[in-house]
């Protein structure tokens, strides 16, 4: 059986959510982010990073590229929580800005985060407020659909989290332990 280090990193607490809910499914030890070292995980076989997606960015996974040549024999793994990362240019995009040069090929999951604007402060806040002035300084006629649906989700937040949303990716760390 492999042992299983799953690192996250939660902003508002959507990505803790999941990272708690997958630990509790498959067995691994979880650790915040910022708490552990990669010496503490030479003995793991499986290491996991999650993290909000922050501009594209998945937030912390700066950890994974840091030690990405400690962590070479040890299968490693990746997820990130967004508002509107069901769409797949939005993947894509955080695919490409995430997992570049020797970190290409990580396997990244997604899932759908929360949004609060009641919570969210400082810079998160004033980019948020750019954010809405954009959309709503377009016509009528050229505002997209997922425009309108970000609107929506900033001006009167969203809870998307869900524990059905790690199914496929449980289901994928199980099948790799029968494989091993």
């Amino acid at each position: 059986m492999k042992k299983t280090a799953l690192i996250y990193h939660s902003k508002h607490g959507s990505t803790e959510k999941y990272a708690k809910w997958i630990a509790e499914e498959t067995g691994a030890d979880l650790f915040k982010d910022g708490e552990v070292k990669a010496a503490d995980l030479a003995g793991y076989d499986r290491i996991i990073y999650g993290g909000a997606i922050h501009s594209g960015g998945i937030m912390g996974i700066e950890f994974l590229k840091k030690n990405r040549k400690k962590f070479a024999d040890k299968e490693v793994l990746a997820f990130g929580v967004g508002l509107m990362i069901d769409d797949p240019d939005t993947r894509q995009q955080c695919l490409e800005i995430n997992f570049r040069k020797k970190m290409a090929g990580t396997p990244c999951w997604f899932f759908k985060g929360a949004y609060d604007p009641a919570v969210v402060k400082g810079f998160d806040a004033k980019v948020m407020g750019v954010v809405k002035k954009m959309i709503k300084s377009k016509g009528e006629f050229e505002v997209t659909k997922n425009e309108l649906e970000i609107l929506d989700v900033l001006e009167n937040g969203a809870d998307f989290v869900d524990r059905s949303q790690i199914a496929e990716f449980v289901e994928y760390l199980k099948n790799e332990e029968k494989q091993s």
